[in-house]
């Protein structure tokens, strides 16, 4: 049922029209929500990963203060609920631990995120902006009908449910769940999978104090990173290739924490934190994007337009700023100029070229393997297939 609804409001809903429906309701899909709904037009987030525990992204660079403060989001609560990032610390191209601080940087610093706060924050303040929300919903069917209208169907539960809108942005993640219906084609530069463990602290080592950076450590057959999370977590990330040798190893608990022990700057970090209640799961981190974000009745955001190596720490970054942008053409769509579509479409193809140039050139700093895979592929110039 829609957030604050009666049962009776949601079946008028159900037979309404809304101006936009925006499938995922991650950081893209808030931003996308924000930006139509303050045009005064009518929107719904469907909202299918509201139930899921944990989430990668756990960090924002200091650039990201101003997408937030485009879309109205004060940064004075994020200061308030999640930890501030004083840098990144990264042992890459030599064994050598070397930092970067953020006081150097003019826009300040960075969090460490509670992503499910965060993600609330977000859509707290879209339910603000009067954008409604259904949590649980999952899209099984999308089709423009004869008046040029989507007529979408989807699963609340046990319940199937059929929308109408003008307009659909598609937020549903890497996966891309509309604009792959709709004759688009995904290139993947890459095939990086990133194993995600999440970490407690021990009780009797919660007053040590612990250093608010990022570490990045590159190894034989990948690359590892370490953050802190906002009360006693952390979590741990091994990223390498789909086919690589340490797969099957990386995949498993024990594999895991055994490849996370030879390590030599990450497993320092996580001594004083807990296994006993470990978490693991594998997720897709490849860079890749979309031959084209946009089409009749619909447009992409997020990760479902262009995804990026977790290296460069732009997915929520560029989470909001594609929302935004993608909301921005929605609003001049649904009056009838399409001139902004191109614009956005043009502009995420040139951060992802730019991108692209910039994460080659960090990936051939580290020569200490060559003889493995993985760094021979990123040994070369062009993108990594």
């Amino acid at each position: 049922m829609l957030s604050g609804m009666s049962e009776n409001d949601a079946d008028f809903i159900s037979g309404a029209n809304f101006d936009v429906i925006v499938i995922g309701a991650g950081p893209a899909g808030s931003a996308v929500g924000i930006t139509v709904a303050r045009a005064g037009l009518r929107v719904l987030l469907l909202d299918h990963d509201h139930d899921r525990s944990h989430k990668v992204g756990e960090s924002l660079p200091p650039a990201a203060s101003t997408v937030l403060q485009a879309l109205g989001v004060e940064t004075q609560l994020l200061v308030a609920r999640h930890p501030l990032s004083s840098g990144i610390q990264s042992s890459w191209g030599s064994p050598l631990l070397r930092s970067t601080h953020f006081i150097r940087d003019p826009r300040g610093h960075g969090w460490h995120l509670d992503r499910a706060a965060f993600d609330a924050t977000l859509l707290g303040h879209a339910s603000a902006k009067s954008v409604q929300l259904e949590r649980n919903a999952r899209v099984i069917h999308a089709k423009r009908n004869t008046r040029g209208l989507w007529e979408v169907t989807c699963l609340c539960g046990t319940e199937s449910r059929t929308l109408t809108t003008s307009w659909i942005a598609d937020c549903s993640g890497r996966q891309g769940w509309l604009a792959s219906r709709q004759g688009t084609h995904r290139t993947h530069d890459d095939q990086l999978i990133a194993f995600v463990g999440f970490f407690h602290r021990n009780q009797a080592d919660d007053a040590a104090p612990i250093l608010m950076t990022t570490l990045i450590e590159a190894v034989a057959h990948g690359w590892w990173y370490t953050a802190p999370l906002p009360g006693s977590g952390r979590v741990v990330v091994y990223l390498t290739d789909t086919d690589s040798e340490q797969i099957h190893r990386a995949g498993t608990k024990s594999g895991f924490l055994s490849l996370l022990c030879e390590t030599h700057h990450v497993s320092r970090r996580v001594e004083t934190y807990s296994a006993s209640e470990f978490v693991l799961w594998a997720t897709r981190a490849n860079s890749s994007r979309l031959d084209h974000c946009w089409g009749p009745g619909w447009v992409a955001a997020g990760d479902a337009s262009v995804s990026f190596d977790p290296l460069s720490s732009q997915g929520i970054f560029n989470a909001l700023y594609s929302g935004i942008k993608a909301g921005e053409a929605l609003v001049y769509g649904m009056r009838g100029d399409y001139s902004r579509f191109p614009s956005y479409e043009k502009k995420l193809r040139d951060i992802y070229g730019i991108y692209l140039s910039r994460r080659n050139a960090y990936y051939r700093l580290e020569r200490r393997w060559p003889d493995s895979r993985f760094w021979q592929r990123r040994a070369s110039k062009g993108a990594m297939a």
